[in-house]
């Protein structure tokens, strides 16, 4: 992979990783009534975000070690595919 491929996949996985995060707080009032969340439900879905990357911190930090940049951007692009997929497969409520 050229430099060039490399600092797009990585631009691409750091947006990614955090999309989430930051359109939480712009989509809050739409989120709140259609899921039947608080304020307070809404808000603490930051604090598990980051909750969660505190834990799975020093798991996924040593398997990155073992298997490779490349391995686990694969990981992470697939998983997040297959989530973004069921997300869009799921029924309306």
């Amino acid at each position: 992979m050229n430099a060039k491929a490399s600092a797009a996949a990585i631009t691409l996985a750091m947006a990614l990783g955090n999309f989430v995060q930051f359109t939480l707080g712009p989509l809050a009032p739409f989120l709140g009534p259609d899921l039947n969340l608080s304020r307070t439900q809404i808000g603490s879905l930051t604090a598990v975000h980051f909750l969660v990357g505190v834990v799975l911190s020093p798991i996924v930090g040593p398997a990155v070690d073992r298997a490779g940049a490349r391995t686990m951007m694969a990981v992470l692009f697939g998983t997040a595919a297959a989530s973004l997929a069921a997300i869009a497969l799921s029924p309306a409520p």
